[in-house]
């Protein structure tokens, strides 16, 4: 190697080490250190010695392994009820051209960006025994009793996962099917195949990559589910691992045995991010040896029937507890069990203060913290993500996998053990104001991986196109970023950070264990009127939070038709 080629690469390793610095550093501060608070303090005896007696107590326990069995059952149930709602979707956008196809294609992207508090309320209000759809059951056919019983059961669990999730598999699968080359399916089809044995024999093998990178990630995030057991659960019978988590931490203050369970989640929820990223990697290379793309068609007239009803079953599922949150935060009852009439009381209050149980002690507050923590998280993660971005696709491809592997952890770490962590760091510092710090710094965590996972496709692009020329070209990297990659960069930017406000004005989490009476945000209110079974002022402070969710999406689907 001569004296130029070395300091050239000298030079190369230097700015690499300078450019990903922050990201390292804020990383390391912000989740190492707390996650290994918590890997510590479940090896903390009460006398501050180290031992292994929470672990044995925990691992000695049947109710722990019928809590990590029921924790296992309900993710793995979740994401098959995800993936069989998703799959006909897949199939109907990859296929076909229709009219309100655009449409079903938001409709399905809207979860993504509604918090899982919201989710919740929108399956008591239309799901509930004396929900909009019981309701509506028992007017028509004159019945005395609710005919649907969903709630705090194991199937409004799964019901509700799979509302949440199933955007994953559809967009995930129905990319990826378009790809395919469908000679295959043809050729067995003229043979006398019938389509259900083509589609088992030959089409669903070679979907495996997709299909697996979404199950993989949709079991993650219904493993790592938290709000969404914790109310809809109803109880003891359905605890999983992250509500006796909180519920050790926060309700008995037993933080060993809290960090221990916490280990025990860590360890599944980190080989299923493993196998996650590698299915990833396994699509990545399936698409690239993909060169054909399917024309979607006009559907026949039984098929679209059958994309009718599909729309309709979407539609129910997604549009239908959305609606009832928003027409019943404009009803209020005119006696105790009266009819209801219209009126705009609940949002009156939101902007006064209550003074009662229940009520909206803190509205404005609540809002203001909510938009100024989404805020300063938002302008943290843009720098940090673009720094550990610039660390990945600089380094060799093993590295970088590994490298890659190591920051999407804060996905395998569910928000809950994160908070877990933090709680733990602020009874350590009793400084003032440390618990809206922590807060923003857990927000940041939780939403760093998303926002590299909006860079790193177009980041990808760019270096492999661009960057090489303008260094031969004599150009210093810092310079070719600023001039180069980050005017590329920026709709890929505005988009990641749209959906880190989304993810951290929603986050409810790692938050209601670190909040108090002094940091109250709009999830931590809404929980507590729904705890307080105050559900007209749960649905205005939803609708309110549901306005910003939507003019967050609506802003997204605008830079990506720019794209186009």
């Amino acid at each position: 190697m001569d004296v130029r080629s070395y300091r050239h690469r000298h030079r190369r390793d230097i700015s690499l080490i300078l450019g990903s610095a922050p990201g390292i550093i804020l990383l390391t501060l912000l989740f190492l250190i707390p996650v290994g608070m918590v890997l510590i303090g479940a090896f903390r005896a009460p006398d501050g010695s180290l031992t292994a007696a929470n672990l044995l107590d925990v691992a000695a326990d049947p109710y722990s392994w019928r809590i990590a069995w029921f924790t296992f059952l309900q993710a793995a149930v979740s994401t098959l009820a995800a993936l069989a709602l998703g799959l006909p979707g897949a199939y109907i956008l990859s296929h076909y051209q229709f009219r309100g196809k655009r449409l079903l294609q938001s409709l399905s992207q809207l979860p993504f960006v509604l918090p899982s508090i919201l989710v919740v309320l929108g399956f008591v209000i239309f799901f509930g025994n004396s929900g909009v759809l019981n309701r509506a059951l028992m007017d028509l056919f004159d019945l005395s009793e609710p005919p649907v019983r969903l709630l705090y059961s194991f199937k409004s669990i799964i019901l509700a996962h799979a509302f949440y999730n199933f955007p994953i598999a559809l967009s995930m699968i129905a990319s990826f099917w378009e790809q395919l080359n469908h000679r295959q399916e043809y050729a067995a089809l003229t043979l006398g195949a019938q389509p259900m044995r083509v589609f088992a024999s030959v089409t669903a093998p070679r979907l495996m990559p997709a299909i697996t990178a979404a199950a993989s990630m949709i079991f993650l995030f219904c493993f790592t589910s938290f709000s969404i057991i914790l109310v809809l659960g109803g109880g003891p019978r359905f605890t999983t691992l992250e509500v006796q988590i909180y519920q050790l931490a926060r309700v008995r203050f037993d933080l060993p045995h809290a960090a221990a369970f916490a280990l025990f989640s860590l360890a599944i929820s980190s080989g299923v991010l493993i196998f996650y990223i590698r299915s990833q990697h396994w699509m990545q290379r399936a698409s690239a040896d993909l060169s054909y793309s399917l024309q979607p068609k006009a559907p026949r007239r039984t098929h679209r029937v059958l994309i009718m009803l599909y729309g309709v079953i979407a539609g129910l599922l997604i549009i239908a507890p959305l609606g009832a949150i928003a027409v019943r935060s404009f009803q209020a009852p005119v006696f105790r069990t009266g009819t209801s009439v219209w009126t705009f009381r609940w949002y009156e209050q939101l902007i006064g203060a209550g003074s009662t149980p229940g009520s909206f002690t803190g509205s404005s507050s609540a809002i203001v913290t909510s938009l100024s923590i989404a805020s300063i998280v938002t302008l943290i993660t843009i720098p940090s993500a673009l720094s550990l971005g610039t660390l990945i696709i600089r380094l060799e491809r093993r590295a970088s996998m590994t490298m890659e592997t190591i920051l999407m952890l804060p996905m395998a770490i569910s928000s809950v053990i994160l908070g877990l962590g933090y709680s733990i760091i602020a009874r350590m510092i009793p400084v003032e104001h440390i618990t809206y710090l922590l807060i923003i710094g857990a927000h940041t965590v939780i939403t760093l991986p998303f926002m590299l996972r909006a860079i790193l496709p177009t980041y990808r692009t760019i270096h492999a196109a661009y960057t090489p020329a303008a260094l031969i070209l004599g150009a210093r990297p810092f310079r070719t970023f600023l001039d180069i990659q980050l005017p590329l960069l920026s709709r890929a930017i505005a988009s990641g950070a749209i959906f880190v406000f989304a993810i951290s004005i929603g986050e409810m989490h790692a938050t209601m264990l670190l909040s108090d009476a002094r940091v109250v945000t709009i999830p931590i209110l809404l929980y507590r009127l729904i705890g307080a079974y105050n559900f007209n002022g749960a649905c205005a402070l939803g609708t309110l939070l549901m306005a910003i969710c939507l003019l967050l999406f609506a802003l997204t689907n605008s830079l990506h038709k720019r794209e186009l």
